[in-house]
């Protein structure tokens, strides 16, 4: 059902900001010690070939915008996007309840 409501509206600013403020205390707390630090440039340099620092990167996220999260969840909450799995025993009545729940994604 959440992942629906991306595809039907734009989130609000009040929710951006949330999300924003959120991810901008998890990456200060994700950087507190040396091996943090020297990882998420490491990371930049392996993957990417290109250093930013934090302060360029958080520039960067609080350019996002409602529309750009909603043109994005269109993309990818996809019904030929999305897999299932099931771990533990299943019965053959639940297949009409798993299709269900990925028809409505």
């Amino acid at each position: 059902k959440l992942m629906g409501e991306f595809k039907s509206r734009e989130i609000s600013e009040k929710e951006l900001k949330f999300a924003k403020d959120f991810l901008q205390g998890t990456i200060s707390l994700g950087l507190e010690s040396s091996d943090d630090v020297a990882l998420f440039y490491g990371e930049q340099e392996l993957f990417h070939k290109k250093i930013m620092s934090v302060d360029d990167i958080w520039k960067k996220y609080q350019k996002v915008t409602p529309r750009d999260i909603f043109k994005i969840s269109k993309e990818i909450f996809r019904p030929d996007k999305i897999g299932l799995s099931v771990i533990g025993p299943k019965k053959e009545t639940q297949d009409d309840h798993f299709e269900k729940i990925l028809k409505n994604i």
